[in-house]
């Protein structure tokens, strides 16, 4: 069962795929979200979203301590897009 409430494990490992453009789509976060989906796991998403606050000028500091919280957010955004039929969630193929 994937979960917001803790970021990390299992859930995060996640492939996310782009089912449909973002088009239509106003929301600038969900748009890029939507452009990151092409087969990158829920980490690397919540990577590159954080890399890109910090350049944008995020502080380090602030966001850093406040890392699990924004790491929730874009966890529950990427749900949501799953749930809106924008993106697909398929559990990664772990090598033995």
């Amino acid at each position: 069962m994937f979960t917001c409430n803790s970021v990390g494990g299992e859930a995060t490992q996640q492939i996310v795929y782009r089912v449909k453009g973002a088009d239509e789509v106003k929301d600038t976060w969900k748009r890029r979200i939507i452009d990151l989906a092409d087969g990158k796991s829920i980490d690397e998403i919540l990577d590159a979203i954080f890399s890109q606050e910090v350049r944008a000028g995020a502080w380090v500091v602030d966001i850093g301590i406040w890392r699990n919280l924004f790491d929730r957010d874009v966890v529950k955004t990427i749900v949501e897009l799953a749930d809106q039929g924008y993106i697909c969630l398929e559990p990664s193929i772990r090598e033995e």
